[in-house]
């Protein structure tokens, strides 16, 4: 609503459009575009997750070696590691094979039912916090409506019903306020 509000200003008193007309305007225009910015960073996320896809399917690992070549090279680490060679020949090495495949889908089933759970209740917060949502971008888009609709009258009620010596003092600090937030964003701009 601060950002707008300047714009309708100018629409109401240069284009003499209604105030009511010019914020509503301003306001679907703004939440248009942080949209479409929201869906376009959207898709090229969804792109980009594609593209790996696509490059771990090839056996391209993005860091300049193949799937292929780090299997190789773990080959060829346990070749030329001679103790291990000497334990596949022990008797209970099969068994420890087995225990240790048994061992590891059972870690890999009880980590999937665990993330199911997980998953499961992500979805049932995220389900039940729709409401919630929904009533937040209602209320903020009525506010943002409201506040730069406001011809100033709003606030010249307030200040009319404060002490003289607070509404100077809340008028420096908001002063100073906006000029540590313009040398803010100018460093950030900067950096």
């Amino acid at each position: 609503a601060v950002c707008i509000r300047p714009a309708v200003g100018w629409a109401a008193e240069k284009g003499r459009i209604p105030r009511g007309l010019a914020a509503a305007v301003l306001v679907v225009m703004l939440v248009g575009s942080f949209l479409a910015l929201l869906a376009w960073g959207c898709g090229r996320a969804v792109s980009e997750l594609e593209g790996l896809m696509v490059r771990l399917g090839q056996g391209d690992t993005g860091f300049g070696v193949t799937l292929t070549e780090v299997q190789d090279w773990m080959r060829s680490v346990s070749s030329h590691l001679p103790f291990l060679k000497r334990f596949e020949h022990t008797p209970d090495f099969a068994a420890f094979c087995d225990r240790l495949d048994a061992w590891v889908w059972e870690a890999a089933n009880s980590g999937l039912t665990a993330l199911g759970r997980w998953a499961s209740g992500a979805v049932m917060t995220v389900v039940g916090g729709i409401p919630a949502s929904v009533l937040f971008v209602t209320v903020l888009l009525l506010s943002c409506y409201y506040f730069a609709a406001d011809d100033g009258s709003l606030g010249r009620a307030v200040t009319h019903r404060l002490p003289h010596s607070v509404h100077r003092y809340l008028s420096g600090q908001g002063a100073r306020g906006r000029s540590v937030l313009r040398r803010y964003l100018r460093s950030y701009l900067i950096l």
